[in-house]
């Protein structure tokens, strides 16, 4: 498996043009497969990407997290997506296996 990504920081409308995403999917699918290849018995089927929006005093922001949970009952990974006040965002990813 290999390593998490180093935090990535790009200009608002350069995610596609740095391949953002493809890191983002590329990172959830080698978890999730780490996740079934340690136990057999796990169920693919029930992984799942999930997106949470973050709220400051009860008001939505621009920040979200994106995870991959198993069975809602454990977060296995996820990305969190920060805005900065000079239209930048911030991509930082944790591993949880």
């Amino acid at each position: 498996m290999n390593p998490i990504p180093k935090s990535i920081i790009v200009n608002t409308g350069d995610q596609e043009k740095n391949g953002i995403q493809k890191i983002i999917d590329n990172f959830f699918l080698e978890t999730s497969e780490e996740w079934i290849n340690q136990d057999p018995s796990r169920i693919k089927e029930h992984l799942e990407i999930k997106i949470g929006d973050h709220y400051y005093f009860k008001k939505p922001s621009e920040n979200r997290t994106t995870y991959l949970s198993y069975k809602e009952q454990k977060i296995l990974a996820g990305v969190v997506e920060t805005r900065t006040e000079d239209n930048k965002i911030n991509y930082i990813f944790f591993r949880n296996i």
